[in-house]
């Protein structure tokens, strides 16, 4: 498990099951509650993955995070979905499909300064198809493309989901 910057192992960690950190297009309430059919129980932005940085997919609307290099003090903002039941944890599992691995990771929550062990998507594929060279930002993809991804991507991939689950 990688552990944020600040984090010390004089400090304790709560462990948080059945949540995930989002830091991409599952920041949206739209896009989790399209997805999931309910918008769950969530610790806000801001929490703060330490140790990661954001960069968009390339030819996606939708980014992926990656360790940072040791040397770096890099940071993902997100926030955190809570109480998700088992079906719902595949169901993200299957949405964000290979390209990405659910890894145990220790986020801070800055309004408390707490630390919470939880699990993020981290990307799996190779980093050539990211552009390493930007951040990628919720509220362009909000402005921009969040009624496109609803439209084309998240409502399909439901639809799809529920029809694999009726089989």
């Amino acid at each position: 498990m990688k552990l944020p910057r600040p984090f010390s192992s004089a400090q304790a960690a709560t462990a948080l099951p059945n949540s995930v950190f989002v830091y991409g297009s599952l920041l949206s309430p739209q896009v989790v509650e399209v997805l999931l059919g309910r918008i769950p129980k969530s610790i806000p932005a801001p929490c703060r993955l330490y140790g990661y940085s954001r960069h968009p997919v390339k030819d996606q609307v939708y980014p992926a995070i990656i360790p940072a290099s040791s040397t770096s003090t890099s940071l993902v903002d997100g926030m955190i979905w809570c109480d998700l039941s088992d079906r719902e944890k595949s169901l993200l599992d299957w949405f964000e499909d290979d390209e990405y691995q659910r890894t145990s990771v220790v986020v801070e929550t800055s309004k408390e300064l707490h630390y919470y062990t939880t699990d993020a998507y981290i990307w799996g594929n190779p980093l050539s198809e990211l552009d390493l060279e930007r951040d990628w930002s919720f509220e362009n993809f909000c402005q921009q493309h969040l009624e496109w991804y609803l439209a084309h991507t998240v409502r399909p991939c439901r639809e799809e989901w529920d029809r694999d689950q009726d089989l």
